[in-house]
């Protein structure tokens, strides 16, 4: 009996240095039903050429060749010509382990979940690995709970697209915000709200690679506001009864906190954030705890930043 196909969609736009390792880890996976869609974000380098070529090699590799819209509008572009019973997402540079979906599958299946996630480490621009992955205990959690391990600023294995394996049926009726930064970490909310049970398991089984130029760390715009949306989405979604609710105020007035000291050398756009940060400092300061509640009295009344 044949295996669930597995559809992997690949947003790729100006990575040829780290692509084709990118690619080869998908394809030397132990799982081998896979469906690699490689999505060219108009791409200007050598990048379409290269998906051309993994196309020629491989029968399982489709290759879509679109005008740059972004990153959510890449994964929305191999959302929708995926087949598989199974959806997953790989940055183009960044690689997986190759036992990874051999494990997300059978954890999946087991489970019988709608989304098994799993853990990850990091690598440099080299390939060699450095600090900071995440990884979390086992866990199983059903229904209203399914959206619990998502509720505190510290997962960010929850929030990411591509340590998952999704069914398929998660993206009936949702798709990435195209022209947002943050874009995983806003969609998320909708995504757990339909999965009726989640499963984490802790392998660190992607390797994600941190980059110099990464979209994180460009330089300050008025698109670092995406993650005051998506925070301020979060609070929302929380609703003032639930535990993380706490959680969810401090974290918006730390993200104002950082924007402060980012944009520094823009008057303009740091008296803007200084300025909405009063306005949401008056709403949430009552949900700091100590420690934090003294660091945004002497940020917010004499703009001491520690």
């Amino acid at each position: 009996m044949e295996k669930d196909k597995i559809s992997v969609v690949v947003p790729i736009y100006n990575v040829e240095k780290f692509l084709p390792a990118c690619v080869d880890s998908i394809l030397s996976q132990t799982y081998q039903n896979l469906e690699i869609i490689l999505v060219d974000d108009g791409s200007p380098d050598g990048c379409p050429a290269i998906c051309d070529e993994y196309a020629e090699k491989d029968s399982r590799i489709k290759v879509i060749h679109k005008p740059n819209g972004g990153l959510s509008d890449a994964r929305n572009a191999g959302i929708d010509i995926a087949t598989g019973k199974y959806i997953a997402f790989v940055d183009s540079d960044d690689c997986c382990v190759p036992t990874m979906y051999e494990k997300l599958h059978n954890i999946i299946e087991k489970e019988k979940a709608d989304i098994a996630i799993c853990g990850f480490s990091r690598i440099d621009e080299d390939g060699k690995a450095i600090s900071g992955g995440w990884s979390r205990q086992f866990g199983v959690f059903e229904n209203e709970n399914s959206a619990d391990p998502l509720f505190t600023s510290k997962n960010v294995g929850i929030i990411v697209a591509w340590n998952k394996l999704y069914n398929r049926n998660i993206f009936e009726n949702i798709r990435y915000p195209k022209g947002m930064i943050h874009e995983d970490e806003y969609v998320i909310y909708d995504i757990l709200s339909v999965a009726n049970k989640v499963v984490i398991f802790p392998d660190q089984l992607y390797l994600y690679r941190q980059r110099n130029n990464s979209i994180v760390k460009s330089r300050p715009s008025r698109k670092m506001f995406d993650a005051i949306k998506v925070v301020e989405y979060r609070i929302s979604k929380v609703g003032e009864n639930n535990k993380n609710y706490a959680d969810a105020c401090s974290q918006l007035l730390n993200i104002y906190y950082s924007l402060y000291i980012r944009t520094k050398a823009d008057k303009e756009l740091n008296k803007e954030v200084f300025d909405k940060y009063k306005v949401e400092y008056k709403k949430y300061k009552s949900y700091l705890n100590f420690k934090r509640r003294i660091k945004h009295i002497l940020f917010r009344y004499f703009r001491i930043v520690l």
